[in-house]
C-alpha cells in the first residue's frame, strides 16, 4: 500500500502544483471506509495508506509512486537492453513486465524489486498456485527444460506458459498472441449469443448496435496475425453472427453485411486499429518504442514484419 506522505512528496518532486497536492492531502487525510460482512456493516475507520483502487487518479498516482523504480533498474543495468536502449521493464500503474536475458539477471531484478517494495511499503501477490499468484515468470526457450525457482520477497514464483496482461493472453511461443485471438473469438460468440437471447424481441438494427457497442472493442487486435487462419475464422464467426441477428440466410454474401451494420465491417475496424497503433508507436516520444518498432517491422519472423 502506498504511503501517503511519500506519495505527496513524489508528486511535488514531479512538478505537480502544490495547491493541487494540498487538496489531495486534505482528501486523503479525511477518507474513511467500512466493511460489509454477512449483511452487517462495520463502523467507519480511517484509511491511512493506498491510492484508492478504481479512482480516476489512482493509476497516475501509482505511476508517480513507482517511477523511481524504473530509473533504479536502468541505473543498475538490470534486465534487458536492445542496443543502447533499456528494455528491462515496461508497464503502466500496477501492470508491469520485467524482462531479463538470463535467470541470474532476472533474480537480480527481483532483488531490486524487493528493496524498493520494502522502502515503499509495497507488497507483491506471490502464491505457489499460479491461479492465485499475480506475479508469475515466463521463459522463452529454444528447448523445453526444467527451470529453477526464482524468489521474490522470500516467496518462490511459479513458472507459467501463458499469462494475461491488460486483457491480452500471451503465450511463450513464436506466435504468442494466436491463443489470444482464439480466446477473443470464443468470448465474442458467448456475448453475441447472450445479446441475441436477451434481446430476441428487439429490432435487428438494435441488436446490431448493442453488439457493436458491447462486443466489438477487439482489444489486443494490434498484436494478432491479421492474415492467419484464426483471423479468417474470426471473420467468418462475425459474419455468421450478423446473419443470425438480422435473420438472414447463412448463404447471404458477406459483402451485403456492411450496409446493414451502419459501421465499417469488423475486419476493416481491426485493420484501422492496427494502423492507428502503428502510427502511435512511430510517432511516440519514447525512443525505445520507435526503436523496437523499427526492429520488428524489418524482421519478417515477427507478426509486425509479416503484415504489409
Amino acid at each position: 500500500m502506498t504511503l501517503h506522505s511519500l506519495m505527496f512528496s513524489k508528486m511535488l518532486d514531479a512538478g505537480v502544483c502544490p495547491l493541487f497536492v494540498r487538496i489531495l492531502i486534505f482528501v486523503y487525510a479525511h477518507q474513511e471506509a467500512n466493511v460489509r460482512w454477512n449483511g452487517s456493516i462495520s463502523s467507519n475507520f480511517t484509511v491511512r495508506n493506498g491510492c484508492g483502487q478504481g479512482r480516476v487518479l489512482a493509476a497516475i498516482a501509482y505511476c508517480l509512486y513507482c517511477e523511481e523504480l524504473f530509473a533504479i533498474l536502468k541505473r543498475r543495468r538490470s534486465g534487458c537492453w536492445v542496443g543502447s536502449y533499456y528494455c528491462g521493464i515496461f508497464g503502466y500503474s500496477d501492470d508491469n513486465w520485467v524482462l531479463a536475458p538470463s535467470l541470474s539477471a532476472l533474480q537480480d531484478v527481483l532483488c531490486t524489486l524487493k528493496e524498493y517494495a520494502k522502502s515503499h511499503n509495497l507488497k507483491f501477490s506471490t502464491d505457489p498456485n499460479p491461479n492465485k499468484c499475480k506475479t508469475k515468470c515466463m521463459a522463452f526457450l529454444r528447448k523445453v527444460r526444467d527451470l529453477p525457482k526464482l524468489v521474490l520477497c522470500g516467496n518462490t514464483l511459479p513458472w507459467v506458459d501463458t499469462l494475461t496482461h491488460l486483457g491480452t493472453k500471451v503465450t511463450n511461443k513464436i506466435d504468442g498472441c494466436q491463443d489470444d485471438l482464439k480466446m477473443k473469438t470464443a468470448t465474442y460468440i458467448q456475448k453475441n449469443c447472450s445479446i441475441i437471447q436477451e434481446f430476441n424481441y428487439a429490432h435487428p438494427i438494435t441488436k446490431l448496435r448493442l453488439n457493436s457497442i458491447y462486443n466489438c472493442h477487439f482489444s489486443g487486435s494490434a498484436l494478432w496475425d491479421l492474415f492467419s487462419q484464426s483471423m479468417r475464422s474470426f471473420e467468418s464467426t462475425f459474419n455468421r453472427s450478423v446473419k443470425m441477428m438480422t435473420d438472414l440466410p447463412f448463404e447471404t454474401h458477406r459483402y451485403f453485411l456492411e450496409s446493414l451494420l451502419g459501421n465499417p465491417h469488423m475486419k476493416l475496424r481491426i485493420l484501422k486499429n492496427y494502423l492507428t497503433f502503428i502510427k502511435s508507436i512511430k510517432m511516440s516520444s519514447k525512443q525505445v518504442l520507435r526503436h523496437l518498432y523499427t526492429i520488428s517491422s524489418s524482421d519478417v519472423r515477427s507478426i509486425t514484419g509479416k503484415k504489409p
